[in-house]
């Protein structure tokens, strides 16, 4: 899985997910955020409904960016509820010293690294 952005000329960020399927091919969707935090621009508002249906505000997600590498080579993304967490590298895999690291943070945390599915 990968996910891509790109910021645009309107200050809002393009955000392309991409993955490959179970028979091989690959599928990606184009999404759009928004800063809603502008102090640390850690808040996000992300859309994958198409453009002519966000300016309802539907289909609108918050994306918190939670932990951060300080050489930005990771991100830990998840949203108020908790519900959902994605870690983010910036390689291909995470170095296991790294991943445990960044274990310990989402535990001391309180989230349960135990949901989380490795890709």
């Amino acid at each position: 899985s990968t996910a891509s952005y790109r910021v645009l000329a309107d200050g809002g960020i393009e955000v392309t997910n991409t993955c490959i399927k179970a028979d091989g091919s690959l599928k990606s969707v184009l999404g759009r955020a928004e800063v809603v935090d502008q102090g640390s621009h850690a808040k996000l508002k992300v859309s994958f409904v198409p453009a002519w249906l966000r300016w309802t505000g539907l289909g609108w997600g918050d994306y918190w960016v939670v932990a951060l590498a300080p050489d930005y080579s990771y991100a830990v993304v998840s949203e108020p509820s908790r519900k959902y967490l994605w870690i983010l590298n910036r390689e291909p895999v995470m170095r296991p010293e790294v991943y445990a690291k960044v274990m310990v943070t989402l535990k001391e945390m309180g989230f349960d690294e135990a949901k989380l599915i490795k890709s």
